[in-house]
């Protein structure tokens, strides 16, 4: 039997479903005022694809030398422009980057592998046309253009780089095999903040489920002094929005698995207590439990672009890694069908000795963002000028979010604080021991 321990951190119920994510650990969210405001709607901009305008804000803290803390700007404007130049941005996106030693000169630092991690900074509960509720990140939320819709936060991704690495940028002589080309790791980490990542990760000991969030009911007055404040809380499975459209190989989504995992509340008390005393003698555990296997086995999960109902035509995700490698497993794509394709981008590992201008000289996708990628990103319901009208769920009514089923808190995990970057935090990239055949 496998121990839970967990730490609830409380919050009162609010008006819209809005979460801050921890910048040190992303997976860890916490509940944000977020009144509903009404905005006069925009028309999509269908040139802004054309114009030099990156639709990015960004914040930047640098703690290298001037000279350096330049060419990282210039890298972050890059990024930006390739990806304004791909996807159609109805709305700006606010990054908070970054350029940091992750290390501070402790030798044999844990942290010293880790290129850098960025993840969305804001999440918001929407519905979904399949009749499920999911989390999606606030950058893509702001590109729907909702006329009411929950306030946002001022920063939209958050994003950091490890200062202690060799980068290689733009302006240096020609890369060395020990050196990283800084602006393919940072592309890299702003698609993660735009939302490509699943809520599916080993947030149990030897379990992969979707996000297990407290859902506890509006009759609720909760006593912080109680030597067991969580124990009438309710417990879900929470997706997010790229887990809409994950499925596995052999076609079936996976959301059906989410569908099975939370009957474990239904006809019980579904409580934080019976969750911990219980679920482990389930029938969810099993399907907990197999997930786990199904992640570490390669070619096995895979997520199905819009239009299409052939698992052939999907982006095969990364469940290749035995033991489960969190942070990397299943929010990346595969390393080995990726490697030499157009659509390299986002496989678990960067890159040694090579440049995202070389990588993609051999393709005719130049901008290190490939066709699969793009598609994957449009599903999501990113615009393009290859999809003017993507899809959009629903704003969810702030009436109805005083029942126990629409209100969630996160259901948190105890940690080792030195641990959280290298072990558990989401979406991060890594350093081979040397590079992947």
């Amino acid at each position: 039997m496998i121990p839970f321990v967990f730490i609830l951190t409380l919050s009162p119920i609010i008006s819209a479903q809005c979460f801050v994510a921890d910048p040190y650990n992303p997976r860890n969210l916490t509940h944000r005022n977020c009144d509903m405001i009404t905005e006069q709607p925009k028309k999509n901009n269908l040139n802004a694809a054309i114009k030099n305008d990156t639709m990015f804000d960004i914040t930047l803290t640098c703690n290298a030398n001037d000279t350096i803390c330049n060419k990282v700007k210039i890298a972050f404007d890059t990024a930006a422009q390739i990806i304004s130049s791909t996807f159609i941005l109805n709305s700006r996106i606010s990054l908070n980057a970054s350029f940091i030693s992750f290390c501070n000169g402790v030798p044999n630092c844990r942290n010293a592998i880790v290129l850098g991690q960025a993840a969305p900074s804001s999440w918001i509960l929407l519905q979904d046309d399949d009749n499920t509720q999911r989390l999606y990140p606030q950058a893509l939320v702001k590109q729907f253009q909702f006329p009411t819709h929950p306030a946002y936060t001022s920063y939209d991704i958050f994003a950091m780089f490890n200062s202690d690495i060799p980068y290689w940028f733009a302006s240096d002589p020609p890369i060395r095999p020990d050196q990283y080309d800084f602006l393919y790791v940072m592309l890299h980490e702003l698609i993660h903040g735009l939302g490509f990542g699943s809520s599916w990760e080993e947030y149990l000991p030897g379990l992969v489920t979707p996000m297990p969030a407290i859902n506890p009911l509006s009759s609720t007055k909760f006593d912080l002094y109680s030597s067991d404040p969580q124990a009438n809380d309710k417990v879900k499975f929470y997706e997010w929005a790229f887990d809409k459209y994950m499925i596995f190989i052999n076609g079936t989504k996976t959301s059906s698995l989410t569908i099975q995992l939370n009957k474990f509340f239904s006809g019980r008390s579904g409580t934080q207590a019976d969750f911990d005393n219980n679920f482990d003698k389930s029938n969810q555990y099993s399907l907990a439990r197999n997930m786990y296997l199904i992640s570490q086995t390669p070619n096995s999960l895979a997520f199905m672009p819009q239009g299409s109902t052939n698992p052939s035509d999907s982006l095969i995700l990364e469940t290749s890694f035995r033991p489960f490698r969190q942070g990397s497993s299943i929010s990346h794509v595969d390393a080995a069908t990726y490697m030499n394709t157009s659509d390299f981008l986002m496989r678990a590992q960067a890159r040694n000795g090579t440049t995202i201008n070389m990588l993609t000289g051999n393709f005719s996708y130049g901008s290190g963002i490939g066709p699969i990628l793009k598609k994957t990103m449009e599903t999501m319901g990113y615009t393009s000028l290859d999809n003017p009208n993507p899809y959009r769920p629903s704003i969810i009514d702030p009436s109805t979010l005083t029942s126990s089923s629409n209100t969630i808190k996160p259901y948190r995990l105890r940690l080792d604080i030195g641990l959280i970057i290298t072990i558990i935090t989401t979406l991060v990239l890594y350093i081979l021991p040397k590079e992947m055949a």
